[in-house]
């Protein structure tokens, strides 16, 4: 099954794909630049699943997380989407000791989120500094 197909495949939850996702990319079935240039041309509650599975992953293994990551999940940050913004917080989170010295513009746009309106995105943003 392609993301494609997966995401088309509308008796799949949204939880159940992310989890189908996350295991994809931890087992290297999926390449993360890959599932995230897919999630950038998709409806906010399909890319917020895609970064939801990235976070699955990050949770299992960092080794998954790399530079390009880093920057897409800082920019993540700053979405219209509360959902893509806590999933993209928690990420950093789980990332964070892995490149220590490029946190200066993810810490930026997380400050930003300490004045969400929204409880989950500042639970996310606390957890993600908690992390550094």
């Amino acid at each position: 099954m392609t993301i494609e197909e997966l995401f088309q495949e509308k008796s799949i939850k949204a939880k159940a794909k992310a989890k189908e996702l996350c295991q994809w990319l931890v087992n290297g079935e999926l390449p993360p630049d890959k599932l995230l240039n897919f999630a950038e041309n998709q409806s906010p509650i399909n890319k917020a699943t895609c970064i939801e599975s990235v976070e699955c992953a990050t949770k299992k293994t960092t080794d998954i997380a790399d530079e390009p990551l880093l920057e897409c999940m800082t920019n993540a940050l700053i979405n219209d989407e509360p959902r893509v913004k806590w999933e993209s917080a928690k990420i950093i989170g789980n990332i964070a000791k892995k490149s220590p010295n490029s946190l200066h513009k993810p810490t930026k746009n997380l400050l930003i989120n300490t004045n969400n309106k929204g409880a989950v995105v500042r639970w996310a943003t606390a957890y993600a500094f908690g992390k550094y």
